[in-house]
């Protein structure tokens, strides 16, 4: 139960609310709701009930901070009013979930795609949340986080490597020869053979020898030719 100062103050803050929007919109993000476990209770399972889309991901905390806020203070915050006045004021919407609850939601195993938590949070402009070291993110395979960790992409203009700095220049005459790639100009010391084909005539594409007989070409050609005929009987035959 409320303290009679603290009713005080309430009754106080709703007064000067009532009078002044921008006052209820500041008491709405200085309202602590890191500390409000229902509340993060509360929405982490609203969250979860939703395809992990960014703007309904915001809509959605935003509109159960809008419940909530009128449940505890009893201050209705009208939603366009307080959006337009993020945009006029340049404000940030206030950090809803504790160091622990980003933390709980890596330790359960969740692909990072599917962190509704991590996804609103970075959302809503602060930086993605890092384990301390002593935590492990379960969703990173072992031999990922045991890996050499270096850069992906190296710009052009970064330094040489230890290892180019130690290999051999190119020669002189290599130079050269780019030189007169890039030029156009004939290489020294190279010959240049024609394109052509010669035509020999002593050379022919056709055949002398005489093609060898088949074999129903040779002697009892007749003979194999009958005994297929009997054969194609006997199968008549035999299907009838």
């Amino acid at each position: 139960m409320a303290t009679p100062e603290a009713s005080q103050r309430v009754a106080d803050l709703q007064r000067r609310a009532a009078e002044r929007p921008e006052v209820a919109f500041k008491a709405f993000d200085t309202y602590p709701w890191q500390s409000d476990q229902l509340f993060a209770h509360k929405l982490t399972g609203a969250l979860y009930s939703i395809e992990p889309d960014r703007s309904q991901l915001v809509d959605t905390a935003l509109q159960m901070r809008i419940e909530r806020f009128a449940e505890r203070i009893n201050i209705h915050i009208d939603k366009q009013a307080y959006k337009q006045w993020l945009g006029e004021t340049r404000s940030q919407q206030p950090r809803l979930f504790s160091d622990q609850n980003l933390a709980q939601e890596v330790m359960s195993k969740v692909s990072p795609e599917q962190r509704r938590l991590a996804i609103l949070h970075a959302e809503l402009g602060y930086p993605p949340y890092q384990l301390p070291p002593g935590l492990v993110d379960p969703s990173v395979p072992s031999w990922q986080r045991e890996a050499p960790k270096a850069d992906l992409f190296v710009t052009r203009d970064a330094g040489p490597s230890s290892s180019e700095a130690g290999a051999l220049p190119y020669p002189k005459k290599f130079d050269e020869i780019l030189k007169f790639l890039e030029t156009g100009q004939t290489i020294p010391g190279v010959r240049k053979i024609p394109d052509t084909v010669i035509d020999d005539p002593s050379i022919s594409t056709r055949g002398t020898m005489q093609a060898p007989l088949k074999p129903w070409e040779r002697n009892g050609g007749a003979a194999s030719t009958t005994a297929e005929q009997d054969q194609i009987a006997l199968l008549s035959d035999t299907i009838m």
